[in-house]
């Protein structure tokens, strides 16, 4: 296949990014559902809000440029990038967005209902979800070509 991703291992990032999509979507449902704001402690839910953001920022920035360092490394002289490295950049960037996601459900448990870590929880899950594996840069007829200096 000389690094081309075959159909089937794309359907099988695809599976994996439905996976890691609905997995958080079922957990917000049951965080929502149980959670209870009796036992709910103000000054915690402020710090873990803050540092939910500084997660979001930071973990889903990284895994945008650690991806695109892995395409960047593992493009092939024709500009697309080898199956290997889309593979991998892609699900540790799924990773990333998807560890934001579970710890603003789990705020919004400890919260007792929709908050705004709920609502970090969710940007989270649209950033992985406007992220679909397409399959793109694999195709050569549509990669973005590198840049050649004639000097």
């Amino acid at each position: 296949m000389n690094g081309e991703i075959g159909s089937g291992n794309l359907i099988t990032l695809r599976i994996i990014w439905a996976a890691m999509l609905l997995g958080q979507l079922v957990y917000l449902g049951v965080a929502l559902a149980i959670g209870s704001p009796e036992n709910r402690n103000d000054d915690l839910q402020r710090l873990l809000l803050y540092v939910l953001i500084a997660m979001a920022v930071s973990s889903i920035a990284v895994g945008f440029i650690l991806r695109g360092i892995l395409y960047q490394r593992n493009r092939q002289p024709d500009g697309a990038v080898a199956a290997g490295a889309y593979s991998t950049g892609n699900i540790l960037f799924y990773a990333m967005c998807e560890g934001v996601g579970l710890f603003g459900i789990t705020c919004t448990l400890l919260n007792g209902g929709f908050s705004a870590h709920t609502a970090v929880a969710l940007g989270a899950m649209v950033v992985l979800l406007l992220n679909f594996p397409t399959g793109r840069p694999l195709r050569r007829d549509d990669a973005i070509r590198p840049i050649h200096r004639h000097e």
